[in-house]
């Protein structure tokens, strides 16, 4: 992720400050919900598995309240003029 992260940054620096904010929003939303993205396994993960990934993501809500909008404005086209972008 690291790596996609900084060709993203490198790639929208030259685009301007907007683009460098929904690379930093897609970076923290992706590392918030990193646990029941790439940790989760469907076929193998237990109950249990599923609950300690959510604490994970908990404490991460918690250190950062605005994951949700971060994710959800990254669903957004950058066509539009209403995007907002959280910091």
């Amino acid at each position: 992720m690291k790596v996609l992260v900084d060709l993203a940054m490198i790639t929208a620096s030259g685009q301007g400050d907007m683009e460098v904010q929904k690379v930093r929003c897609l970076h923290a939303a992706t590392m918030g919900y990193a646990p029941l993205i790439y940790d989760l396994d469907p076929e193998k993960s237990t109950f249990q598995d599923f609950y300690r990934y959510c604490e994970t993501v908990w404490k991460a809500l918690e250190a950062d309240p605005k994951l949700p909008q971060k994710l959800v404005s990254l669903s957004v086209s950058s066509n539009t003029h209403n995007i907002r972008v959280y910091t």
